[in-house]
């Protein structure tokens, strides 16, 4: 899984937040991404990854992501699925 949110925190949530009415982003897509990976690979209930998050901000020292805010975020979203056939989903 690839951890290259953490270095460009900022600059993904300056691209989350352009443009974005009302309460900007907290947490950059890329770090709820990383959630949604644990969820489908593992069926990891969406309690234990608010948990997983608590670990994570602990650890690294980026701001926490509460579960109502990793729900909605990851129900909004929309899968993409790869071109072309054969290549690992990243």
């Amino acid at each position: 899984m690839n951890q290259s949110f953490l270095m460009n925190r900022k600059n993904l949530l300056d691209e989350n937040n352009h443009g974005k009415r009302g309460y900007p982003y907290q947490t950059p897509n890329a770090f709820i991404s990383f959630h949604v990976k644990f969820r489908v690979m593992d069926s990891v209930p969406f309690r234990s990854l608010d948990g997983i998050a608590r670990i994570f901000a602990t650890i690294t020292g980026i701001a926490t992501v509460c579960y109502t805010s990793i729900f909605r975020r990851i129900r909004k979203m929309v899968p993409a699925i790869p071109d072309s056939p054969g290549k690992p989903v990243d």
